[in-house]
């Protein structure tokens, strides 16, 4: 992770370039294979982690060696809440360009662009809990090879004038 704010409030990461990451092969459980964990260029984290801004970023070119689908270029995780993400640009991610994921709550995603990633916008797969009451404002999704927007275990989320054109397999799902 390039830059990680956990559990922490009020705190601002604005105007900052982060480019061509690519995680460790690590054996965690010690059986002698690498394993990897998700590889983020600005990840906010942790049940206190709230009313954050994330404004007027470029995030590109990480990859993952174990599993290019951990990569995910700005990623809310484990109950951030109240943060706001906008103005930024993520592109070139095997993973996720934004994913706000488990119990992370009323958050603001707005006037983004993610492009030629995976999937452009993403929410809580089935493998975490929910994602409550995001709003998906003025964003738009272009060229991601799966998805421009997966909102799946999404409660109260608000999708508004966003714009999702020529992702691979769906363009909501």
């Amino acid at each position: 992770t390039a830059i990680s704010v956990a559990n922490s409030t009020n705190t601002q990461v604005l105007r900052n370039t982060i480019t061509a990451g690519k995680d460790k092969e690590v054996d965690w459980n010690g059986d002698g294979l690498p394993e990897s964990t998700s590889v983020s260029g600005i990840l906010i984290s942790g049940n206190y982690a709230g009313n954050n801004m994330v404004a007027d970023n470029q995030v590109s070119n990480y990859t993952s060696i174990i599993n290019p689908s951990n990569a995910v270029a700005l990623w809310c995780d484990s109950g951030g809440y109240s943060n706001t993400y906008q103005r930024n640009r993520v592109f070139d991610f095997q993973g996720y360009g934004f994913n706000i994921e488990s119990r992370c709550a009323d958050n603001i995603v707005q006037e983004n662009l993610s492009y030629r990633n995976r999937y452009g916008f993403s929410t809580a797969g089935f493998w975490v809990n929910e994602t409550p009451r995001t709003q998906w404002l003025n964003n738009v999704a272009y060229g991601n090879t799966y998805a421009g927007f997966t909102m799946e275990k999404s409660a109260g989320n608000v999708m508004k004038n966003n714009i999702s054109a020529n992702n691979g397999s769906s363009q909501v799902y």
